[in-house]
């Protein structure tokens, strides 16, 4: 079992547990990063830490739901379209602007997996205007 902290909270979850435990374990926390963030949020935040606890323990993507990556990926993006900085994402898509891109990211949605990282940013660099 690996031990996960954040700020001054220290939790224990396994990387080979269902995702359902992490998502169990997110909603029912009074952890101080959970302050305020709504049920849905909070399963999202779960899926991307359970994702990437398995990434970085070796585990096998393939355990991975396709669905549940597509869930954190799409919730990313509305999260980005809703921010103040929508803006400067569509400037960073127009000139193709990788760098500037994953700070966009980086600044709404920081608590994201690099593999998720990885794929918004090309899921950005693909679109067309």
């Amino acid at each position: 079992m690996t031990t996960y902290s954040s700020a001054s909270l220290t939790e224990k979850l396994d990387p080979k547990s269902d995702v359902s435990v992490w998502i169990k374990d997110f909603i029912e926390s009074d952890a101080p990063q959970f302050k305020g963030k709504s049920k849905e949020k909070r399963k999202e935040m779960a899926i991307a830490a359970w994702y990437s606890a398995k990434k970085q323990n070796g585990l096998s993507e393939s355990n991975v739901s396709v669905i549940e990556e597509s869930i954190v990926i799409d919730r990313a993006i509305l999260d980005i379209i809703n921010s103040a900085k929508f803006g400067d994402l569509l400037q960073a898509i127009i000139d193709k602007d990788k760098s500037a891109i994953y700070d966009v990211i980086m600044d709404t949605v920081p608590d994201l997996s690099a593999t998720i990282m990885r794929k918004l940013v090309t899921k950005f660099l693909q679109s067309r205007f």
